[in-house]
């Protein structure tokens, strides 16, 4: 009897990997699907970033390279990307960034809100 496997074990590992990377996959994309439900857009992600942070809404999408506000923006293009499906070259329009500058943000975001432990849970209190 042969057992079928989810994966190559040439690209992936044994089955066990392949679920698990799936499994992680499948939780990420129905968290986005649940926000974008739930009503979440940049917009709202700004709003819930500037209230964490205590800046406007206004001075969140200003331009300016102060390192506070990068870092903020930064966190507003992460969770954008990475909590509602924004692409990265979307939210740097958003922000007034081309593409690369936004990638390097959004990298910078995944950075800050890891060693600060801010959790995008807190998005759904808003």
């Amino acid at each position: 009897m042969k057992i079928h496997a989810k994966s190559d074990e040439r690209i992936l590992g044994d089955s066990d990997v392949a679920e698990t990377v799936l499994g992680s996959a499948s939780e990420a994309m129905e968290r986005k699907y649940r926000l974008k439900a739930d009503g979440y857009s940049f917009e709202r992600v700004a709003k819930r970033v500037g209230e964490i942070f205590d800046i406007s809404k206004r001075e969140l999408t200003a331009p300016g390279k102060h390192p506070v506000h990068v870092k903020v923006c930064s966190v507003l293009a992460y969770w954008a990307v990475h909590e509602i499906g924004m692409s990265a070259t979307e939210a740097g329009l958003r922000l007034g960034w081309s593409q690369s500058a936004a990638s390097r943000a959004v990298e910078r975001g995944r950075i800050i809100v890891e060693e600060s432990g801010i959790s995008p849970v807190a998005m759904q209190n808003a």
